[in-house]
């Protein structure tokens, strides 16, 4: 895999950066710093939203800036400002945004890398496989999506939603915090 095309945008000490995915898919995501560091923390979002994880990430982000770490959130594709349509989401293609990223942030000579996952990024954070990934020293789940089918039937990956996706061949899901709907594939929901 070569490096990515990146395009930086620089506000304040944040720097917007766009990259590709190892399959080629376009990303967007966010560097926060205040001085150089040793440290990154990487955050990956929940499904239904994106790297601000509603307001939430960008909080974070300042509040460990200022002690001492730096930040970087993308959106995953079919999320936020990453290209890609919710139809064709796979757990494959977010497993290789989330390398790709590691692969570039890795390369900004970081010794040490942590990254955090809440909700769905959670599950997804837990396919790596980091011994490509030395500087990764933590992991950190935040309100991790375990298993959807027995902990909420009814939920956006519930048992109910997954059936039905296997008749129609995909089901539509509503973030109820940005009315957003998503178009969740048969192969997703598997």
């Amino acid at each position: 895999w070569e490096n990515p095309i990146i395009k930086f945008i620089m506000k304040e000490n944040e720097k917007i950066i766009n990259y590709n995915s190892i399959d080629g898919t376009r990303l967007s995501g966010t560097f926060m710093r205040k001085k150089p560091n040793k440290s990154c923390v990487i955050m990956c979002h929940g499904l239904k939203t994106d790297r601000e994880e509603y307001g939430d990430f960008t909080k974070l982000s300042e509040i460990l800036v200022n002690n001492g770490y730096d930040t970087f959130r993308f959106d995953f594709r079919a999320h936020g400002k990453s290209d890609g349509k919710d139809i064709e989401m796979t757990m494959e293609g977010l497993k290789k945004d989330l390398e790709a990223t590691l692969w570039l942030v890795q390369n900004e000579g970081y010794s040490q890398m942590i990254v955090l996952g809440a909700s769905f990024g959670a599950s997804v954070l837990s396919l790596i496989n980091y011994a490509y990934f030395p500087q990764v020293k933590k992991l950190i789940v935040y309100s991790g999506s375990i298993d959807n089918n027995n902990g909420n039937p009814k939920g956006s990956l519930g048992i109910q939603n997954y059936e039905s996706a296997l008749v129609e061949g995909s089901v539509n899901i509503k973030s109820k915090t940005t009315d957003k709907v998503m178009t969740l594939s048969r192969t997703f929901m598997r």
